[in-house]
């Protein structure tokens, strides 16, 4: 585990670099903020975004859910999502 990694994806990232854990030729892994990106990169403009989960808001300790507030990290709903699908459009 790295301390480093831990804490942007607490924040809603997880950027690639050119070498080390989060080398571009690594598997890719993504956040809402980084499809977001992606998309609007690539000249999309995204519709929709469902997101998939296995872990309810609600069910989460409630000192996470009141840590990530303290340090504005990222909304606790995205903490329990295991996979985003996303409909997006070309931009014109």
């Amino acid at each position: 585990m790295n301390i480093a990694v831990i804490f942007e994806l607490l924040s809603g990232k997880w950027e690639y670099r050119d070498s080390g854990i989060l080398d571009r030729t690594h598997l890719r892994f993504f956040t809402l903020e980084t499809i977001k990106t992606m998309f609007s990169k690539a000249g999309y403009d995204i519709c929709e975004v469902y997101a998939n989960r296995n872990v309810k808001v609600e069910n989460m300790p409630e000192w996470f859910t009141k840590m990530l507030k303290t340090y504005n990290f990222a909304p606790a709903e995205q903490f329990g999502v295991f996979q985003y699908l996303v409909k997006a459009k070309v931009l014109k």
